[in-house]
């Protein structure tokens, strides 16, 4: 019998439910090759990297003949927080920094769009049509990262700042 550390069966954890979630989800998408994806729902953190990696290599595929990919984001009803968007759009450019580095700064636009009805939303355009939207709840972010923290992305990004800047402070105790 082998053995692994909690770690391992970690690591193979995430490494299984982002193969199944990509299988799952792979039949909406080869439909969505004909028109936009739009999902009715917010979806998980693995499904909407999975529509993030999608929309990425329709990108690519698109700007070998002098495509343009632009993505907006929208803030939903009731959200009136200028720092919320201010993260969601750092937090789009660093995906693309990232995750999504296979597409070309020269190909891509990232925006703040006008406040929509219902849910918070971002918009993926190819050649100016919609190609595909993500939603999420009500003063939430988009997860671009699976399975756990990670500092380069907001809501994680804030706390890990925090705990940087309390250890930077040195306190004398009388």
């Amino acid at each position: 019998m082998v053995r692994c550390s909690y770690k391992q069966r970690e690591m193979w954890t995430r490494r299984f439910v982002m193969v199944l979630a990509t299988l799952v989800l792979s039949v909406p998408f080869a439909a969505a090759q004909e028109g936009p994806y739009v999902n009715a729902r917010p979806l998980n953190c693995e499904s909407g990297l999975v529509v993030q990696d999608f929309v990425v290599n329709g990108a690519l595929e698109k700007s070998k003949d002098a495509g343009v990919l632009i993505v907006v984001v929208h803030s939903g009803d009731g959200e009136r927080s200028r720092l919320l968007m201010q993260r969601r759009l750092f937090n789009v450019r660093q995906y693309f920094k990232n995750r999504g580095s296979r597409v070309p700064a020269d190909k891509l636009v990232v925006s703040e769009g006008e406040k929509v009805p219902g849910l918070g939303r971002i918009d993926y355009y190819l050649d100016g049509k919609l190609y595909a939207r993500l939603l999420f709840f009500k003063g939430r972010h988009i997860c671009h990262s699976c399975c756990g923290p990670d500092e380069a992305y907001y809501p994680d990004k804030a706390i890990f700042d925090n705990k940087r800047r309390r250890k930077g402070k040195r306190t004398t105790h009388r």
